[in-house]
């Protein structure tokens, strides 16, 4: 009868640990082999963590803090994109040492809403696990708003360039597109190229011709498979600016004869003045060198312009009068 009684009481009890175990899952999935929360010898729980907050870190990253349960030795961190998500929506990114209190989701795309839940864990000297339920979700939004450039003007223009510079755009990850318009509704434009800098030289224009410009910032990050993406902000103002003239050439007036009244009744012709050699020189346009990265002029036999990378260099015809509204190299320039 003992026997017996003793046999009835052991099942009961190993029942009602089994039941207390499984609840302790807190309706997530069932539990696998090395999730058992009993031993033949003693019964254990864990408490989920409590005080879990979610913090963006930065545009891309958020911040997971919480206090775990004494007897807790790991943390789990779960996370969905999905509002009342199921569990098999949840991403398990990692274990964590309870003690350590925090960890970092990374590679996240900025303004988008993401879901954490956490759970702790303890490991038996069977080598068992013994989990706690999850705790309460919470959720946090990485977001980037990238204002608009200000202060957009034209710094210098010939006849066939225009310069523009800009105010920078505080913040990190910072790139500008350049756009160029033929008229104030001629939208979007012509992009120009992306650039990390404040200006712009906008070159191969024709003469006498009205252009208008206007540049937007974009912020720009990396996914988790290498993917290039950009946030943009707004457009600036639109500026305008008109390329200078070039002038036509005086053709030289045709010698006119005067009153035959040399010798034996000759003609005395009049001949027209001639332009001077420095005049000519200074009115015809020559080949130059523009540096894009410094925003310098050279001539095209100077030995700083013979080192320039490719990538900065530019071919751009001016007068003499002309390359005065840029900033020269001492060197090419006397």
């Amino acid at each position: 009868m003992k026997n017996k009684a003793r046999y009835i009481f052991g099942v009961l009890l190993l029942t009602t640990v089994v039941a207390l175990g499984s609840a302790g899952v807190s309706g997530a999935k069932a539990a696998a082999a090395d999730e058992v929360v009993t031993t033949n010898s003693s019964f254990e729980t864990v408490s989920a963590p409590t005080n879990v907050k979610a913090t963006p870190a930065s545009p891309t990253t958020v911040k997971i803090t919480w206090n775990a349960a004494p007897g807790t030795s790991f943390v789990q961190v779960w996370r969905t994109n999905k509002a009342n998500a199921e569990q098999k929506d949840y991403v398990l990114l990692g274990t964590y040492h309870a003690s350590d209190g925090n960890s970092t989701s990374k590679l996240l795309t900025p303004n988008k809403t993401y879901y954490y839940k956490l759970r702790g864990y303890t490991k038996l000297a069977s080598g068992k696990n013994v989990y706690s339920g999850y705790s309460a979700v919470v959720s946090a939004t990485p977001s980037v708003n990238v204002a608009a450039p200000v202060s957009l003007r034209v710094t210098g223009k010939t006849s066939s360039s225009i310069s523009l510079q800009w105010n920078a755009v505080s913040g990190n990850n910072i790139m500008y597109e350049v756009w160029r318009l033929s008229s104030v509704t001629n939208t979007p434009g012509v992009c120009l190229g992306r650039y990390s800098n404040t200006a712009k030289v906008s070159t191969n224009l024709k003469p006498g011709t009205t252009y208008y410009y206007r540049v937007r910032a974009y912020y720009y990050y990396y996914d988790g498979g290498g993917q290039l993406h950009r946030v943009y902000g707004p457009y600036s103002s639109i500026v305008s600016a008109r390329t200078t003239a070039v002038a036509t050439p005086t053709p030289s007036p045709t010698p006119t004869p005067a009153a035959c009244t040399g010798p034996g009744g000759s003609c005395v012709v009049t001949r027209p003045t001639q332009t001077s050699t420095s005049q000519a020189t200074s009115q015809a346009s020559s080949t130059y060198i523009y540096n894009k990265s410094t925003g310098k002029l050279h001539r095209p036999g100077c030995a700083s312009a013979a080192r320039m990378k490719s990538s900065n260099r530019q071919e751009i015809r001016l007068t003499e009068a002309e390359t005065k509204s840029y900033d020269r190299c001492k060197n090419c320039f006397h």
